[in-house]
Parts: structure tokens; sequence; C-alpha cells
């Protein structure tokens, strides 16, 4: 029993001394090298202070290919612009330009020369409209529970509450959010020096992606009088529409980069071509949301 819980402290050991290392080695004929490696030479000490270990130094080079491939970075992004929808259908028709942001990460798998790059993207998206004109949409078989002149609900006499439907309700939308998250694929290409951490020169970069959302909308109506509503507009009905959407979009962009010690800065311009399947009143009611969306773009790649 002794010689096999003898023979497993021995066997731990010896896995676990690479792991354990916590210095720098020691420095041997001008390069670092593992005491092992080198029983026979003379060593120099290290010097003295905190390692580099610990300190996480990237020296020259240290971004460079791994095996036979590039590196794997990741960047963080925040972009805001305006949205313009366009197209035949409500939106296109009665809503303004809107205030678009969008912020997430991105995963860049580099070439060796560190020139090209394959991205992928996650990230989540806020937009507001607001309507310009004013115009009525008309919804078909609305029901809403029936109530009293005074107010009170109308019920069966077992207590059940009793329903009315309306042929015709017309709305005039007033605005529309549209909250989502996206994820795409992209490509990206150098221009202008690389992305390797270790040049100081600036940088510059052209890139696409083309990805899908999902999220949720959601219209705010004014309120309009219609046949039998005993002079209270949309009583019961709804004060917003809201709807699940999903949808589509092609992105190009141009970043300009600094490179700040550790991690390298970017700034540039996107522009988006969107398609958002909606409906929000109706079938018989386009509501899909067809965009260009022009955006201003910030961020940080380590």
């Amino acid at each position: 029993m002794n010689k096999s819980l003898y023979l497993i402290v021995v066997i731990a050991a010896l896995f676990g001394s690479a792991m354990c290392r916590a210095q720098t080695p020691p420095i041997i004929d001008g390069a670092t090298k593992d005491p092992l490696q080198a029983a026979s030479t003379s060593l120099v000490p290290a010097p003295n202070g905190i390692t580099d270990y610990l300190t996480y130094l990237r020296p020259q080079g240290c971004c460079g290919p791994v095996g036979a491939h590039g590196p794997i970075l990741t960047e963080v992004f925040f972009r805001n612009g305006v949205s313009f929808p366009i197209g035949s259908s409500i939106p296109g028709e009665v809503m303004a330009a809107g205030y678009m942001l969008q912020g997430g990460g991105r995963a860049l798998f580099f070439t060796p020369s560190q020139e090209r790059a394959f991205t992928v993207e996650l990230g989540i998206s806020a937009v507001w409209y607001d309507a310009h004109v004013d115009r009525i949409y008309n919804m078909v078989d609305v029901t809403r529970v029936r109530r009293n002149a005074n107010g009170s609900i109308v019920t069966t006499p077992e207590g059940i509450p009793v329903n009315e439907t309306f042929p015709l309700l017309p709305l005039i939308p007033s605005s529309m959010n549209v909250t989502s998250v996206h994820a795409s694929l992209g490509h990206e290409l150098y221009v202008l020096g690389c992305a390797d951490c270790s040049d100081p020169g600036a940088k510059l970069r052209l890139g696409y992606d083309v990805g899908g959302r999902w999220g949720s909308s959601k219209m705010i109506v004014v309120k309009q009088p219609f046949e039998g509503d005993g002079g209270n507009p949309n009583r019961d009905l709804f004060k917003h529409r809201t709807d699940v959407v999903g949808g589509v979009f092609l992105a190009l962009h141009s970043d300009f980069e600094i490179p700040y010690k550790c991690a390298i800065f970017f700034a540039g311009v996107r522009s988006e071509f969107a398609y958002l399947w909606n409906d929000l009143l109706q079938s018989h009611n386009n509501t899909d949301v067809m965009s260009i969306n022009l955006l201003f773009n910030l961020g940080c790649r380590f």
C-alpha cells in the first residue's frame, strides 16, 4: 500500500513540474532555455523582478502564426447612426429616418500574414422610428370585451365575460421600435499595414459580413374613433402592437486602426442593407421593414 502511494506521488510530481514553474527559466548563451535541457551547461541567472509569465509580456512576434495558421483575436465594438426605412411597406411610407445602436464582439481568424481574416460576429441592435405623416390603416375582425355604459364588463349569467367583434378598426401608426440580437460571418482585407500587434504603424482595413437578426418589434398607434366605440376610441383593445421578428442583412465597412501598447483601437464607417419580416397590423397591412443603415464604428481589438 505504501509503495503504491509513493509511486502515485512520484508520477504526479513529474507531470506537474512543467505546469508549476513560477519564474523565468535561466538564460543560456543569450537564449532562455529549460534547465533540464542544459544540465552540463553553465547557467546565467535570470534578471530580478516580476517575470514575463506574470506580466504577460508580448514581445515582437508574439502574435505570429501558431503552427500552419494565423492567430485568433477578439474585438469589441460600439456602433450608432441613422436607419432609413425604404420601400412600399407601411414603415417605408410613414416612418422617418430613425436612430440605431449596436454593440457586441467579433472573433477574427487571421491568415499567417495577418493581412486577411475570416470573422464571426455576435451583437445586439436597437432602432427607433417616428412617423412623419399620419396615415390610416384598417385592421379587421378585432375582438374586445363588451362593457356597459358605466364601464363595467358585461358577463353571462355564469359570470363569463362577453366579447364583441368589430369588422373594421382604423389605426394611425405613431412610432416603432425594433430590438434584436444578430449573428454574422464575414471577411477582412488589410489595404494598409497588417493586424500584427508588433507593427506600430497605422492600418486600414475593408470588410463585409452577412448575417441574420431575431428579436421583437413594437408599434405605438394613435387611437381612432370607430362605429360602436361608445365615445371611447379603441377601449380595451391595445395601446400598442408587438410581434416577434426575424430578418437578414448585408454590411460593408472600413476601419482605420491605431495600435496602442497591447491593444489596437479602431474607428470607421459601416453601411447595411437590412430586411426584417414584421406582422404588426395583420398580414394584409405590410409592416416589413426594409432599411439602409449608416453607422459610425468604434472598438478595440486585443
